[in-house]
């Protein structure tokens, strides 16, 4: 279907629409639906939102009242959906997963403005908490006690194998993920030995970034600078006491673990090759 941007809001509208379609054309109830939906708004390339009067008499920057306006346009979307599936009849039957793939993003404004990261360090793209720290909602009538919080420090190829089990089915043998399914049910849950991150950002070398955390401890490497730093989560979630020179043994066994987690890849010409 070709998308013609004069007559939506935004493209987030149009994809609702399709889903929406779907749901009342192709629907089977006789077997399991899986839906993704990778909502754009409020991201930074996102042109030819209808925006122009939300929220003007707040004050803000023009370009903070737009950001503003965008996530508001995405919460009306995710209400859409949600009210279609209650209507059908399936939304207590439905496991419901809103989450982002990264921290806030500062191209099109300041993510200080509203504080979007809660004074984590970084932000989208960046190894520090702000860029890789994200929140996740799940709601699942009947089997996710109403208004419990975790802990539970999961990534996102965790989501295979949860998706697996929910499913009954085995989870792909290629991944590190591990089920979080049981954190959901209140029940015992596995937790992951180390988790791993790294980014290309550009094409030199010096856009090499990565991360490595286990337990409480975590390791940010940027290229860049050529040194590793170490932080004690736990005791400074916002990252703010590098503890490389305190914790010397600790730093080199952490960051050794880190820089052979690196597997090579052809589109990222400085994976595998970043070891000491």
């Amino acid at each position: 279907m070709h998308y013609d941007w004069k007559k939506y809001d935004s493209k987030d509208v149009f994809r609702t629409n399709l889903a929406i379609d779907f749901l009342n054309k192709e629907r089977n109830t006789q077997k399991p639906l899986f839906l993704v939906m990778s909502y754009r708004t409020p991201h930074a390339h996102e042109p030819n939102l209808r925006e122009a009067e939300r929220y003007k008499n707040f004050g803000w920057p023009e370009n903070e009242r737009r950001h503003a306006s965008r996530i508001s346009m995405l919460d009306e979307q995710v209400q859409r959906l949600l009210d279609k599936l209650k209507d059908m009849g399936e939304l207590e039957n439905t496991l419901v997963i809103f989450t982002s793939d990264n921290g806030p993003q500062a191209e099109n404004h300041s993510e200080q403005f509203f504080k979007s990261s809660g004074g984590l360090k970084g932000k989208k793209r960046d190894m520090y908490e702000g860029g890789v720290r994200v929140p996740m909602i799940a709601w699942w009538e009947g089997k996710i006690q109403p208004g419990t919080t975790s802990d539970h420090p999961g990534i996102f190829y965790d989501f295979m194998p949860t998706l697996a089990e929910i499913a009954g089915i085995e989870a792909p043998v290629q991944t590190d993920g591990i089920s979080f399914l049981p954190e959901l049910l209140g029940k015992n849950q596995k937790e992951h030995a180390h988790l791993y991150w790294e980014l290309q950002v550009g094409p030199e070398k010096e856009g090499f970034r990565q991360a490595l955390r286990r337990g409480q401890w975590k390791v940010v490497h940027y290229e860049k600078t050529g040194f590793p730093e170490l932080y004690n989560i736990e005791k400074d979630l916002f990252e703010s006491s590098d503890q490389a020179q305190e914790q010397t043994e600790l730093l080199d066994e952490i960051n050794t673990l880190m820089r052979n987690q690196s597997v090579p890849n052809p589109h990222w010409p400085f994976s595998g090759n970043n070891k000491e």
